[in-house]
């Protein structure tokens, strides 16, 4: 199962929208929607900056407290993978965040 769905995701293209309030990125977003194989999904109120900061906490945590005894505040923080973390981040984002159909060849938001 998550074979196909690493497949997928290296078959597909990103494209992120950013702009200021008010300056037709809806429309923008429902122009692009109208081309073949692209969906453009709308705003998530910053749902990617919460998982950006979690990711940089747990990538500090690893690089900054070392400590393998268990009486450590810190302990088990050397056991942090920051790569596997954003990996699964990524898998996150375009399984429950972006969802992207059959004929998809590029996914993205606004």
């Amino acid at each position: 199962m998550f074979g196909r769905e690493r497949q997928r995701e290296q078959e597909l293209s990103y494209l992120t929208v950013v702009t200021y309030g008010r300056t037709g990125s809806t429309a923008i977003q429902s122009a692009l929607n109208a081309l073949p194989g692209v969906v453009m999904r709308g705003e998530n109120y910053g749902a990617m900056r919460g998982l950006r900061a979690y990711l940089q906490s747990v990538a500090e945590t690893a690089d900054r407290h070392h400590a393998g005894r268990p009486d450590h505040p810190w302990y088990g923080s050397a056991r942090l993978d920051p790569s596997a973390v954003l990996a699964d981040l990524r898998r996150h984002v375009v399984e429950f965040i972006l969802r992207p159909g059959r004929g998809t060849r590029v996914i993205g938001f606004k």
